[in-house]
């Protein structure tokens, strides 16, 4: 029960330090910045003090050979920034699909003076799952999300996990700095809302395969949908179970 416990409340803080980096990427990145720094710095320290003093023709020598054999001091910066939205393919399969998420954070797999050192990142999905140490190879730059007044959109209340449909009501800034004022489908509104909170509605259609709330309880199940409601605002679903369900909305609906 102990160990259970523990590794609840270890998946709790986990989802809260990847929610605090997602709502302030510049911070979080900043953060990295620094302990990466920091470990290089202790790195060339313990390197130091181990190696043995080295007469100056070597290194001299020690320098021609690492500046032509693209050492850990040549690693470029990573491909991707904290906050940014991205594309993934969940799992690391070389032919699965690729799905819309956004970058949780970007680390090293070895200290930054490592000729094997490497940027990985852990990707929050636009569905809620999280996903930690994904290659560069198994992401794309996604399409900037062009907002604009009237359109619907999903949005992340409160900065929160969950997703929910809204209309923009109003826009504030340009780009990667603008803000939206929104007002959700239950009548709920929110002010100033940050362009990496705002997603765009999920492609739906008839024929496609999903997981719905059935009920809008709290477990997901696999089905079909069949029918398109109110401009595509809700769905009909045939459960795979056998279930049918009518009118069931966008925010109990995910790919």
């Amino acid at each position: 029960m102990l160990n259970f416990r523990r590794q609840q409340q270890e998946q709790q803080e986990q989802q809260y330090r990847l929610q605090q980096q997602i709502q302030h990427p510049e911070e979080a990145y900043q953060q990295q910045q620094r302990q990466q720094q920091q470990q290089q710095g202790d790195a060339q320290q313990r390197q130091q003090q181990m190696r043995p003093r080295t007469r100056p023709s070597a290194l001299r020598n020690l320098r021609k050979s690492r500046a032509g054999g693209g050492g850990g001091s040549n690693l470029p910066l990573p491909a991707f920034a904290v906050g940014a939205r991205v594309e993934a393919r969940y799992g690391g399969s070389d032919v699965g699909e690729w799905y819309e998420a956004r970058v949780a954070a970007a680390r090293l797999t070895e200290a930054l003076t490592s000729r094997n050192a490497r940027w990985v990142y852990d990707i929050f999905y636009d569905d809620g799952d999280v996903e930690q140490e994904v290659e560069t190879p198994m992401i794309r730059a996604a399409p900037e999300l062009e907002i604009s007044v009237g359109l619907r959109v999903r949005a992340r209340y409160k900065g929160g996990w969950d997703l929910y449909t809204a209309t923009i009501k109003a826009i504030t800034g340009v780009a990667s700095i603008a803000t939206a004022d929104l007002v959700y489908d239950d009548g709920d509104e929110e002010v100033a809302v940050k362009i990496g909170c705002i997603h765009p509605l999920p492609h739906l259609a008839v024929g496609m395969r999903v997981e719905a709330l059935y009920g809008l309880s709290d477990q997901w199940f696999p089905g079909t949908l069949v029918a398109e409601r109110d401009g595509g605002a809700s769905w009909d679903v045939q459960y795979d179970d056998g279930d049918t369900e009518q009118g069931v909305p966008l925010d109990a609906i995910r790919l």
